[in-house]
């Protein structure tokens, strides 16, 4: 699945530029771009990754960082879930974290990991069965008790209801 990241933000990266030349509206149908571990996505991904071949990954670096910056105001939405703050740290662009409004920290997650989260608020990591959620737009941290992981039937049921 990796190695479709780079044509999958090919695909996204097009279809904002389609968004941003007026080819497709606003009011056209959001898209999502959902990234499962992005600490995975790892040198794809990051700042500044070069071997033979750069180029792939450099454009595919630059198209991820094209729809974090740009692609919310023009219908494409993005989701990602990361076990590691540094794969933020290290991913393309500047103030990656700035992208996202809504963000949540796990029981797992260190203070410093939290505090970076959370753009400098002092709160401790969430206690075992709980998390954090922070809202850019409230500048403060709820505690809530996250539901356990979806079944696959349940998963299959909610993608079917997202596709046209």
């Amino acid at each position: 699945m990796r190695s479709d990241l780079p044509r999958l933000l090919t695909d996204m990266s097009n279809e904002l530029a389609d968004r941003e030349d007026g080819k497709i509206t606003i009011a056209s149908p959001s898209c999502y771009l959902f990234i499962h571990g992005l600490q995975f996505a790892g040198k794809i991904l990051q700042k500044g990754y070069a071997n033979n071949d750069s180029a792939v990954f450099r454009d595919a670096a630059e198209k991820f960082s094209h729809i974090l910056h740009n692609g919310s105001r023009m219908g494409i939405h993005t989701l990602i879930w990361s076990d590691e703050f540094s794969s933020l740290e290290t991913s393309p662009g500047n103030d990656i974290l700035r992208c996202f409004d809504y963000r949540v920290a796990l029981h797992r997650s260190s203070k410093e990991d939290v505090t970076k989260l959370f753009e400098g608020l002092d709160t401790f990591p969430p206690a075992q069965q709980q998390a954090s959620f922070f809202s850019r737009d409230k500048e403060k941290v709820e505690k809530f008790h996250p539901y356990n992981i979806p079944s696959q039937a349940w998963l299959e049921t909610t993608m079917k209801r997202f596709q046209p």
